[in-house]
């Protein structure tokens, strides 16, 4: 699962209700985070990426994020 921070900048792979990767966007480069949720703030966040809460994220084009992970390997 996917999903774009409203806005852009901001670009997440979803693997399960506890990981995420994100694609964070500096100036011209992108910047890779592998994020294994632990504490309850980092859980509700993925459950508020799943849902697209409150209009934050969007849902985003799987090819298109591998397209930009490669960039930065």
């Amino acid at each position: 699962m996917y999903r774009q921070l409203a806005g852009g900048g901001h670009y997440y792979r979803i693997d399960s209700s506890h990981a995420f990767h994100e694609l964070q966007r500096i100036g011209s480069r992108l910047v890779h985070h592998a994020v294994h949720a632990e504490a309850y703030p980092e859980k509700l966040r993925i459950a508020e990426m799943i849902a697209c809460a409150e209009g934050r994220y969007a849902p985003f084009d799987g090819a298109e994020w591998e397209a930009l992970f490669r960039t930065i390997r």
